[in-house]
């Protein structure tokens, strides 16, 4: 568990060192509760579980702050979710056949976090362990998955300390299909 939770910081660095990803990751984020879309679609504050303060820290760390943050090292540490992924009670490794339809991959990535939920765990995805071709192959060998799977993603997952009562943040209907 320590070694994947290092590796997953590793990863994610790795992508989050370009500019165009963080730019990606922040258009995509909703840090704010009076973002027009905040309610819509997105990664918010809640579904990211930050306070205030966490997603004000964000927004700097990831946007302007990031360089100068990068050079002198600090940016890793505040990005690090080490102690999460190291304290979770299972890493989950989830893989498709490899030549199945993106869609039908989708849909059952979706089906196996609804399957974890109801087991009343809490789970993460880690993606940047699956998409990182290195630690991909790490996680596949450790895992001992054959060559006629795809490792999609990764989940850190765990019982959380208390319920947790998400609220449920969607498109409208008349916005979801155009």
């Amino acid at each position: 568990m320590a070694d994947i939770a290092g590796w997953a910081d590793q990863a994610e660095l790795s992508f989050v060192r370009h500019d165009d990803y963080r730019r990606e990751l922040l258009d995509w984020m909703r840090l704010s509760q009076n973002h027009p879309r905040y309610l819509w679609d997105g990664l918010n504050r809640e579904a990211l579980a930050m306070n205030a303060a966490e997603a004000t820290a964000a927004r700097f760390v990831l946007g302007p702050l990031f360089a100068p943050l990068d050079r002198f090292g600090l940016a890793a540490p505040l990005l690090s979710d080490r102690a999460k992924t190291a304290s979770a009670a299972a890493i989950i490794l989830f893989c498709r056949p490899r030549d199945e339809d993106p869609l039908t991959t989708g849909r059952y990535f979706y089906r196996a976090w609804l399957e974890i939920d109801r087991a009343g765990l809490a789970a993460c995805p880690i993606s940047a362990l699956a998409d990182h071709p290195g630690f991909n192959d790490r996680l596949r060998r450790i895992g001992k998955i054959g060559d006629g799977l795809r490792l999609v993603n990764v989940f850190r997952a765990g019982r959380p300390s208390e319920p947790l009562l998400p609220r449920h943040f969607r498109l409208p209907v008349d916005r979801l299909i155009l």
